[in-house]
């Protein structure tokens, strides 16, 4: 069965790096480079799972410094070595 997976993170090497590996265990991933395109991506699709790295860097359009104060996410950060 087929994961829909959003994949974040600011590296691309990393990036392509990781989607080989799903595409070897039979998923395609949608790819996202920071939290701006994550957050795009969410509100068009919805994902089984987002695998994220831990530092990727959120940016508000209107917050050139970081994260906006105002801003609450709507989902639970979960981190795990491998």
């Amino acid at each position: 069965m087929s994961l829909s997976i959003l994949l974040v993170d600011d590296s691309e090497i990393n990036l392509k790096v990781a989607s080989l590996i799903l595409k070897k265990l039979g998923h395609q991933a949608d790819l996202a480079t920071n939290g701006i395109d994550a957050i795009e991506a969410l509100e068009h699709k919805r994902y089984d799972i987002v695998l994220t790295h831990g530092d990727v860097y959120l940016r508000c359009k209107d917050d050139p410094v970081g994260v906006s104060p105002s801003f609450k996410p709507r989902c639970t950060s979960v981190s795990s070595t491998l």
